[in-house]
C-alpha cells in the first residue's frame, strides 16, 4: 500500500465512499427498475475495485485529474443520497 502517493489515495478514500452511498441507498415505496439495479451493481463493482487494488499494493498510481473527475462524482452520488435514478433518469 503507497502511502506516499497521495492522489492514489484520495481516489481509493472517493471510490470507497461512492461504493459505501450506493450500497447503503434504502429504496423504500420506490418501484423497482432492472435497468438502474444493474447499473449501481457496475458502478460497485467498478468502484470497489479501486480500494481493494489500493490495500493489496496493486494500484500504483493515478492522476488528479482522475481524483476530480472521482470528487465530482462522489459529490453527485452524495448529494443524491446514492439513488443513481435521479442521476440517469430520462423520465420528465
Amino acid at each position: 500500500m503507497p502511502i506516499n502517493d497521495y492522489p492514489a489515495m484520495v481516489n481509493a478514500i472517493l471510490s470507497l465512499l461512492i461504493v459505501l452511498a450506493i450500497s447503503f441507498y434504502r429504496r423504500g415505496d420506490a418501484n423497482h427498475r432492472p435497468y438502474i439495479s444493474w447499473l449501481a451493481w457496475l458502478v460497485v463493482v467498478i468502484y470497489g475495485n479501486v480500494p481493494i487494488r489500493y490495500l493489496v499494493g496493486l494500484y500504483h498510481h493515478t492522476h488528479w485529474a482522475i481524483v476530480l473527475v472521482n470528487l465530482i462524482v462522489c459529490v453527485t452520488v452524495f448529494r443524491v443520497r446514492g439513488n443513481l435514478a435521479r442521476i440517469v433518469d430520462l423520465r420528465i
